[in-house]
């Protein structure tokens, strides 16, 4: 992160405290960003402390991204082999969202064999290979295989796409994607395929998941094919609407039939769920693919947690207490809940020797109506004017469902 655009550096400044005071802060601005991006830490350094030693010269400030990071999804894809020559089956790779300009995002895409095989001349492999993404481009954009001719007998094949390796703003939801070749003649009845869908989970109202049910060849003949929807991480009834067992039918010419499902509006934040719409009672047809996944993405990603340092001065007479903070990215939405487990643990402080008392794991719960920032207090014995500077740490942990930790771990210091 640099002081250009993310923050207002703050010069060397001197602080002074007045006698009788033990802490003062010290206000760094943040500036507004409407880019997606992971969160992003810069430093505040001490120096030349007079009249004190300085025992931990450096504090962290975390910014915390409140838009979450885009989430890359790439298609199937089918084409047909020609008889001569060559053509191109293009595979779409989708971001959850168009960046805004000056925004970029990238992820490196290869193909890999699966019946289909370049060593056969089935296809030109695409090696790995950065696709990037920015204002201009929009939020798709197509992969371009060759696909070469093949005798009329020839098999449907497949080979994959795979999208890995994406920028730091980014986050892969599907990386893989099933390129189908279809015989251009070949097979005595057609094969069925169905592909992936995914869907922007919408804050109001409802939104259709697509799938397509397609066929390697038009029909010769009626064809009949059943499908359903089965619960994956998304439940059917409150993330989307279950379709029961249903027939789909295929008239003689037709090759491409579109299957849709209702996927209900959220205002709670959560990863991406996934349900199926699996194929069967097929007739006229044999299968290629029975299944296809359907992701529910959540455009706002999720809730990030983290926890900042605290120091205390050791009294030699009674206890003291570090205050440590403990910062939600944004506010839950009223009925939403976000849970992380907290515990301290020694380091050169020592529960065991009454340098501080404690915390076992215990669970630290937002909800709407609580502040996003919670303190964590952990008392701090007392000790000899002697006693050396010493250090523990509280630690977050186990955070919910909704919820990524970006920085889990926080120092208490000890000064004498």
């Amino acid at each position: 992160m640099t002081s250009s655009g993310d923050y207002v550096s703050v010069p060397a400044t001197t602080l002074t405290f007045p006698p009788g005071t033990t802490s003062l802060p010290v206000a760094v601005t943040v500036n507004a960003d409407n880019r997606h991006e992971p969160d992003e830490t810069f430093n505040l350094n001490l120096s030349l402390a007079s009249n004190a030693t300085i025992v931990d010269a450096t504090g962290t400030g975390t910014i915390l991204d409140n838009t979450g990071r885009f989430f890359v999804s790439v298609a199937d894809a089918s084409v047909v082999q020609p008889l001569v020559g060559t053509t191109t089956l293009n595979i779409p790779v989708s971001l959850s969202a168009t960046p805004v300009a000056g925004e970029t995002v990238s992820v490196m895409v290869s193909t890999a064999d699966g019946s289909a095989k370049v060593a056969d001349g089935d296809y030109t492999a695409v090696p790995k290979t950065i696709l990037t993404f920015d204002s201009a481009t929009g939020r798709t954009r197509n992969v371009a295989v060759t696909v070469n001719s093949g005798p009329s007998l020839e098999p449907t094949e497949s080979f994959t796409l795979d999208v890995f390796s994406p920028s730091t703003n980014a986050v892969i939801s599907d990386g893989k994607a099933a390129a189908v070749i279809v015989s251009n003649k070949g097979q005595p009845v057609p094969s069925v395929y169905v592909s992936d869908a995914r869907i922007i989970e919408p804050p109001t109202t409802t939104a259709l998941a697509r799938f397509h049910v397609f066929l390697t060849s038009p029909a010769t003949a009626p064809v009949s094919v059943q499908y359903h929807t089965v619960d994956g991480t998304a439940t059917a009834g409150s993330d989307y609407t279950s379709l029961p067992t249903t027939t789909l039918n295929f008239a003689v010419g037709e090759s491409d039939k579109e299957v849709d499902v209702t996927v209900g509006a959220d205002t709670f934040r959560e990863p991406v769920q996934t349900f199926n719409l699996v194929l069967g009672g097929l007739s006229g047809v044999v299968a290629g693919d029975s299944s296809g996944t359907g992701s529910i993405v959540d455009p706002r990603g999720l809730f990030s947690v983290a926890v900042s340092n605290a120091t205390v001065v050791e009294s030699v007479n009674g206890t003291q207490l570090a205050r440590f903070a403990v910062t939600l990215s944004a506010t839950p939405a009223v009925g939403e809940t976000v849970t992380v487990n907290v515990a301290t643990a020694d380091v050169t402080a020592k529960a065991a020797n009454g340098d501080y008392t404690a915390l076992l794991l215990s669970p630290l719960t937002f909800t709407h109506t609580s502040s996003p920032t919670v303190t964590v207090l952990v008392t701090v014995g007392a000790g000899p004017a002697t006693d050396p500077t010493t250090t523990f740490n509280l630690n977050l942990s186990n955070p919910s469902a909704n919820a990524a930790l970006g920085d889990k771990q926080a120092i208490g210091t000890i000064v004498d």
